[in-house]
């Protein structure tokens, strides 16, 4: 949402962006779209928060004691399957040490946090639904003329691991081979 186009009309209006993305010398070669449902996307905006002195943003994975609890919980019952008692035990101890100096850095910070007034939940689901009305028809419309071959879609769900695998595979999959199951080998003529 904060990029170009953006919502913004101080130096040109939204069309008038649009239109100089159109208008482009260099068209660009390749476009990422990261799609995410409205509810998502604001509850994602308005749990973020700024250090007041830093000016650093924080997502609520990284300040809300209660959300990086459930994430521990979570890690820990996906780790528990295929191990042996003294491997647990030690990452168990490993993973609580972490955990405890995780929880300090977020005490420390914590009380520096503020909420921007744009990340107000009201003022997010106002601007997503400016965005829907005003800027997506259009860049749907630069994204159906641009080649499909370079149109990254991405769910914004995803995390970002899952994510670059999942392109990487659908990238190597469009790629042809010589013939099923050729296997590659050294020409006889290169051979010394």
């Amino acid at each position: 949402i904060t990029e170009i186009p953006s919502l913004s009309q101080d130096a040109m209006t939204t069309l008038q962006q649009i239109e100089l993305i159109k208008n482009l010398n260099l068209k660009p070669d390749v476009i990422i779209n990261i799609k995410c449902p409205d509810y998502d996307l604001c509850q994602r905006i308005s749990g973020q928060r700024q250090h007041n002195n830093t000016g650093y943003i924080y997502s609520r994975d990284q300040w809300d004691p209660e959300v990086i609890e459930n994430h521990r919980k979570k890690k820990k019952e996906a780790q528990k399957d295929g191990k042996g008692e003294e491997e647990e035990e030690e990452e168990e101890q490993e993973e609580e040490e972490a955990f405890i100096a995780e929880m300090q850095m977020v005490a420390e910070i914590l009380h520096h946090l503020v909420q921007r007034p744009e990340d107000y939940l009201e003022n997010v689901e106002n601007i997503v639904k400016l965005y829907k009305e005003t800027i997506l028809q259009t860049l749907e419309e630069v994204m159906a003329e641009h080649n499909p071959q370079y149109l990254i879609e991405l769910n914004g769900n995803k995390p970002a691991e899952e994510l670059f695998m999942d392109e990487l595979f659908r990238t190597l999959a469009s790629y042809k081979l010589i013939a099923p199951r050729y296997r590659w080998q050294r020409s006889k003529w290169g051979r010394t």
